[in-house]
Order: structure tokens, then sequence, then C-alpha cells
């Protein structure tokens, strides 16, 4: 059995990564998309609000943690 390791690299340190941003064409008939544009995402993210500040999420901006709506819904 192979020895479990963490991933997360010890003392904060950030692991050097080279690479480079690419971009590609997705047709506006490609399902993803289709979904995007038919959902009412304003609706959605307003029932996640109100679900989530019943449950104690910080959607308010108070303090702790933020619970980002606009990231987390979508």
């Amino acid at each position: 059995m192979r020895k479990r390791t963490n991933s997360t690299p010890e003392g904060g340190r950030v692991p050097a990564v080279k690479g480079e941003w690419v971009s590609i064409f997705v047709g506006d008939d490609h399902p993803l998309r289709q979904l995007n544009q038919a959902l009412d995402w304003e609706a959605i993210k307003a029932e996640m609000t109100h679900r989530w500040r019943e449950a104690g999420r910080n959607v308010d901006g108070g303090r702790g943690r933020p619970w980002p709506v606009d990231l987390y819904a979508p």
C-alpha cells in the first residue's frame, strides 16, 4: 500500500507553477452555454441568499468569513 501524503505545501509555501493562459472557442449552441442562458440567475441567487442567511452564513458582509453569493450560487 502506498504511503499517504498531504498535497498541501508545508509552511504556507506556494508551488511554483509555470504555464500560460489559454482560451478556446465555445459555440452558442453548446449545451452548457444554452443552460447558462436559460436559467434565471437573479432568482437563484436570491433564493440561495435567503437560505444561506437562515443558515447563519455571512452573506451580508458582516463580521466573520464572507460567503460570496456571486461566487457560490452560479
